[in-house]
């Protein structure tokens, strides 16, 4: 004969935490991570290259040419750069290759 078990109750509010959660923050440590910054302090203090920035976009496609657009848009001064940039590309980026 087959034993029968008693059906899993589903976890819920406090139970239902992730992992880190579960344990109590130590004194001195912020409860969550801070995620972003406040807009002012975000230009050159993370970049080590301190130089222009230059950036390549692989690939010709509608993906590639959104992600193009919005860094266009996000860092006016870089230089951009394209391997066989499509007719939508070829206008925001220099092509290579």
């Amino acid at each position: 004969m087959r034993k029968t078990f008693p059906r899993r109750r589903t976890p819920t509010g406090r139970e239902r935490r992730t992992c880190w959660a579960r344990w109590p923050v130590p004194p001195g440590v912020p409860a969550r991570p801070s995620g972003r910054t406040s807009g002012g302090d975000r230009g050159e203090k993370g970049r080590s290259g301190g130089g222009p920035m230059r950036i390549l976009i692989a690939g010709n496609g509608g993906r590639e040419h959104a992600l193009l657009w919005k860094l266009r848009r996000d860092a006016p001064s870089a230089s951009f750069f394209a391997t066989l940039p499509n007719g939508g590309m070829a206008p925001l980026c220099t092509g290579v290759g």
